[in-house]
């Protein structure tokens, strides 16, 4: 969620609102269960009432995800799926995604729209060889950042040349490039959050790093990175080590001074006790990460 100078706060549902002719990609037991596509919504700082922005149809996108607003005071936001449907896992038709902005009247338009034909992404479903190469400029968006200038910064969770999502810029005039191609456990990959402070975005991916003690399935305990807009250079800030120091990181702030402050799923004091939490994978824990790049006050 995110707010606004008034203290009004905005927000994203994955799934509800209506159910168009079109399953959302989802396959038809899910359709059948009523999820819908997700919606936009606000809660008005005074009144405590939530209006409805916009309700997702498939052809204009589904399951939202970031938001952010421009010096407009518009919302801008990344849809994962829909909209153009070139884009599909395996037999799954899920749509490519897209950036959308609502004006203060809750008119939506397309910022940009994920329009490539993408190509399997080797971590879900490798081509035979020789096999087409992943799609080089990313699909499916999800988090966004805006900057005062009004480039729109975020991230992808497919496509690129590895085939686990890119960090993005799109221009004030539309123009689209790409900032950053994860790499895997170097880098991390499957972001789950993004910040922009004084020319850097900073992130949080839930897998990479090390891989040979988290996320039982060797997908790494997860990083945090820092990307500086201007240069284009990339950071990773921290990479979670080992179940105890908290794996799968998920949330992430600034608090007063500037550090960063976040929680991971798994992991923490309680890993290996069977008894506490995902049968020894760690209740999580919430953690301090100074910009210096030393990490502390783990509780």
């Amino acid at each position: 969620m995110i707010r606004d100078a008034a203290g009004n706060l905005y927000g994203t549902t994955v799934f509800g609102g209506q159910n168009p002719p079109l399953t959302c990609g989802l396959p038809d037991a899910f359709f059948q269960s009523g999820l819908g596509c997700g919606t936009v919504y606000k809660l008005d700082a005074s009144t405590h009432q939530e209006t409805v922005l916009h309700t997702f149809t498939f052809d204009d996108g589904h399951e939202p995800l970031g938001l952010a607003l421009d010096q407009a005071g518009n919302l801008i936001g990344a849809t994962q799926f829909g909209d153009n449907t070139d884009c599909r896992l395996g037999f799954l038709l899920l749509g490519c995604g897209e950036i959308f902005s609502i004006d203060a009247s809750g008119n939506l338009s397309f910022v940009y729209e994920f329009d490539h034909t993408a190509m399997c992404p080797f971590k879900f479903c490798p081509p035979p060889p020789p096999g087409p190469a992943p799609e080089l400029l990313g699909w499916s968006p999800s988090f966004v950042a805006v900057d005062k200038q009004g480039n729109i910064f975020g991230v992808t969770s497919n496509g690129g040349n590895f085939g686990l999502g890119v960090i993005f810029k799109i221009d004030p005039q539309g123009n689209y490039s790409v900032l950053h191609h994860f790499a895997g456990p170097g880098d991390g990959f499957a972001t789950q959050q993004l910040l922009l402070r004084n020319h850097q975005l900073y992130g949080i991916n839930a897998d990479g790093g090390n891989t040979l003690d988290c996320d039982f399935g060797f997908a790494g305990c997860g990083t945090i990175f820092k990307l500086d807009t201007r240069t284009g250079k990339f950071t990773v800030l921290h990479a979670f080590s080992k179940n105890d120091e908290g794996t799968t990181p998920t949330a992430l702030a600034f608090d007063q001074n500037g550090n960063l402050i976040g929680s991971n799923l798994f992991g923490g004091k309680s890993v290996f006790d069977t008894t506490v939490c995902t049968g020894g994978g760690g209740c999580g824990n919430v953690f301090r990460l100074k910009l210096n790049g030393e990490n502390d006050d783990r509780q």
